[in-house]
């Protein structure tokens, strides 16, 4: 098992060692197998195959991984990440769940109409194309608290990453 660590403090990932090298970055247009060996299925979750990976720290969720949705590989899901982690580390975090092909275009705030606010970030890859509906993706960073969703580049809760490009005029 491989567990990379940030800060000396925070342990972001863990992925098994004995994944083969075309599925070791499981994310986006990976199998719910290869999600089982590379987080472990969190069999407390409510949802069948929705939870993965080590219970999240996070103010947004109870696991690392949730909301993972299947057609029939993954086609999207929401990662959690510790309390105060920077958009720099959850969105290097996020590109380790991705493609190693993944192109990345020009992150820009969006503001919806309640005024909420996320970092959006799409992409393409050759490699996801063959595997979902679509060679594009979106991520969307964000926090949470009570008067809604917010990005602030020092601290980032979750991750929304989606088989499809999210628009400019996209809500957050």
């Amino acid at each position: 098992m491989t567990v990379l660590v940030f800060c000396n403090c925070i342990a972001l990932l863990s992925i098994n060692a004995n994944v083969s090298a075309s599925t070791d970055r499981v994310g986006l247009g990976s199998t719910v197998s290869a999600w089982r060996t590379a987080y472990g299925l969190d069999k407390s979750c409510p949802d069948k195959n929705s939870c993965f990976g080590p219970a999240s720290t996070s103010s947004s969720g109870r696991f690392q991984f949730i909301d993972v949705e299947w057609g029939p590989r993954a086609v999207s899901y929401q990662e959690n990440f510790p309390d105060r982690t920077t958009a720099t580390l959850a969105l290097a975090q996020v590109k380790l769940t991705l493609p190693t092909d993944s192109r990345y275009g020009t992150p820009h705030v969006n503001r919806d109409s309640y005024g909420d606010t996320c970092l959006i970030v799409n992409g393409t890859s050759v490699e996801l194309g063959g595997l979902v509906r679509s060679h594009h993706f979106g991520i969307e960073l964000l926090n949470y608290d009570s008067n809604g969703t917010f990005y602030q580049a020092s601290s980032v809760s979750s991750a929304y990453v989606d088989d499809s490009s999210f628009p400019s005029s996209a809500g957050c």
